[in-house]
């Protein structure tokens, strides 16, 4: 970090090349809940964020003990899978 950047002020984050449809959509449901565009995006930041990436819901999902073997899933797709087919 810079020091002569304050440490209690956010960061910019400045967006180029928004499509003129995305930008209407997201400043329409900006105004629908009372907010400038500025607040609706950093909210939406803000919970996107907390979200974990890709990597870390697959590395999380597959380190739990769902119960459920393997094979057992492997089957019951199997037989959905042939239901399909009838």
């Amino acid at each position: 970090m810079h020091d002569d950047y304050p440490a209690d002020m956010g960061r910019i984050i400045q967006i180029r090349d928004v499509d003129e449809d995305d930008y209407r959509g997201l400043a329409a449901k900006a105004a629908a809940e009372g907010l400038s565009l500025t607040a609706y995006l950093r909210r939406e930041l803000h919970q996107l964020a907390q979200l974990p990436s890709m990597a870390e819901w697959l590395e999380r999902a597959t380190d739990r003990d769902w119960g459920v073997s393997g094979e057992a899933l492997e089957q019951v797709l199997r037989e959905r899978h042939e239901e399909d087919d009838l």
